[in-house]
């Protein structure tokens, strides 16, 4: 179920983290506006999985919760 993230020429630029990919979804598929921005890049000396640093604006259906569930519990 992996979120493939292109730029506006389609050029591949990642994937959404797992964690994440429901909340994306939410957003990407709600009819009003959203925007993702590349904040930072690092470069190849860090893993593939941390070179894109990414802010999304967007709206999500009034009522819903982001981040809350099992899986986003906090361990004491």
């Amino acid at each position: 179920m992996a979120v493939r993230i292109e730029d506006t020429d389609e050029l591949h630029l990642g994937f959404v983290p797992d964690p994440l990919a429901g909340f994306f979804r939410d957003i990407a598929n709600d009819d009003r506006e959203h925007q993702l921005r590349v904040e930072l890049a690092n470069g190849p000396e860090v893993g593939f999985h941390l070179r894109l640093l990414v802010r999304l604006n967007g709206f999500i259906t009034s009522g819903h919760q982001p981040f809350v569930g099992s899986g986003w519990e906090t361990v004491h």
